[in-house]
C-alpha cells in the first residue's frame, strides 16, 4: 500500500518518503507532506524515493510546486536524489534533468 513519511533526519533537515506508485492518488498526499513541512519553516527537504516504482506527471508536479516554493522563500535547491533508473529516465524524458541533479546510488 502506498505511503507517505516524514521524519526529522538531522538538524532541521527533513526526510519526506513516498512509497510504492506516486500518481494521481498519491500525489496530492506528497504535495500535502511537502507543503506541510515547508509551512513549518523547514526548508531542508529530502524526498527519499528509493521506495518508489513510479513516478506520473502529477508527482513531478508537486517536486516542482515545492521547489519553486522553496526558491520563492528564498532557499536554494540544488539536487533530487533519484537512486532508481527508471525514474531517472522519467526525469530526463520530462525535461526535468536540467532543472535537477540526478545521482544513482
Amino acid at each position: 500500500m502506498p505511503t507517505i513519511t516524514s521524519e526529522e533526519a538531522a538538524n532541521n533537515v527533513w526526510v519526506v518518503t513516498p512509497s510504492g506508485r506516486v500518481d494521481a492518488a498519491l500525489a496530492p498526499g506528497l504535495e500535502a507532506a511537502l507543503e506541510s513541512q515547508l509551512g513549518k519553516g523547514n526548508a531542508f527537504l529530502v524526498v527519499d524515493f528509493a521506495s518508489v516504482s513510479y513516478v506520473a506527471s502529477s508527482g513531478l508536479k508537486a517536486l516542482l510546486s515545492a521547489r519553486r516554493k522553496i526558491k520563492q522563500a528564498g532557499g536554494a535547491p540544488e539536487e533530487e536524489l533519484l537512486s532508481d533508473r527508471p525514474l531517472q529516465v522519467a526525469f530526463f524524458l520530462w525535461g526535468l534533468s536540467v532543472v535537477v541533479i540526478l545521482y544513482l546510488f
